[in-house]
């Protein structure tokens, strides 16, 4: 499978899901507030939402031990899948019940250079995500129109083009939504996975 040229929001393919949530009961819910820069630092769009880093560039995670599998065996699936990856980033991201991401494009130098993708771990019914790509755009409707939504289900992966296609999550439900979000790179011939 390839990447689509244009995409917003590619369905990849289905993973483990008893398996993910195995790896995710490691975490405790004193790990949720370890790290709070995150829902500061940009708290106009990420002020409902909690992450715990597994990953994150170079710098050292204390829950490294507690989801590495899960981001080795997410690696291995892409590999599978879109051929040889390396992820570089990988969190977990917690969005409160009834709350609500409003519509952002993600920016900056790493993830230009990066693919994302999000296993939802846990996600109830009335949990939306939307997204469209800035190709799909009528200028005669409002914003909120352009947005196509779909319900990301548990243990399936979506590759989203996170610096291109505005996006939005809204979480209509009494349970948290989390998911296990892994920015990776094409690995060329010679170059090794960092994990």
């Amino acid at each position: 499978m390839k990447l689509s040229k244009n995409y917003s929001i590619q369905y990849l393919g289905e993973l483990d899901h008893t398996y993910l949530l195995e790896q995710y009961s490691k975490l405790e819910e004193k790990d949720w507030n370890y790290d709070i820069t995150r829902q500061h630092t940009f708290k106009d769009v990420h002020g409902y939402t909690k992450w715990i880093p597994i990953i994150y560039e170079d710098v050292s995670s204390p829950f490294r031990a507690k989801g590495i599998d899960s981001v080795k065996y997410v690696e291995q699936f892409l590999t599978n899948v879109l051929g040889s990856v390396s992820i570089r980033r990988a969190i977990y991201t917690k969005l409160e019940p009834f709350k609500e991401i409003p519509i952002h494009k993600d920016s900056g130098v790493f993830l230009e250079q990066h693919t994302r993708v999000h296993i939802p771990i846990i996600s109830n019914p009335n949990t939306m995500f939307g997204a469209f790509h800035p190709d799909e755009v009528d200028n005669n409707i409002s914003k909120e129109e352009w947005i196509k939504w779909i319900h990301m289900e548990p243990g399936k992966a979506y590759a989203l083009n996170n610096c291109e296609a505005p996006h939005a999550v809204s979480n209509k439900s009494d349970q948290a939504r989390v998911h296990l979000i892994c920015d990776f790179t094409f690995l060329n011939k010679g170059k090794r996975s960092v994990i």
